[in-house]
């Protein structure tokens, strides 16, 4: 039997550590997100998991201009008021 480590164990071990940071980075990132003190308005991607909705159906909202949105930089906001409007209008209909 070769007691010799395999060529490809030295990437799989790096590839396995580099996969875990990223995994625990992404949960700190999250983690820090939902204990943000809460913002007069929500990304996208923020108000879509408010809603209950994907993204792309929030951004199809937006454009319908069934959703109120503004527009800061290279952000769009939902603005929280937005948010009431849109369900408040869904129940109605």
């Amino acid at each position: 039997m070769d007691d010799r480590p395999h060529p490809l164990d030295a990437f799989v071990d790096v590839l396995a550590q580099r996969v875990a940071d990223e995994v625990l980075a992404r949960l700190a990132d999250r983690e820090v997100r939902e204990t943000t003190p809460s913002a007069s308005a929500l990304r996208m991607d923020e108000a879509a998991d408010r809603l209950g909705l994907s993204e792309r159906e929030v951004q199809r909202q937006v454009l319908k201009g069934t959703l109120r949105s503004v527009k800061v930089g290279r952000v769009r906001l939902i603005p929280l008021s937005a948010l009431d409007e849109f369900l408040d209008a869904q129940r109605a209909s």
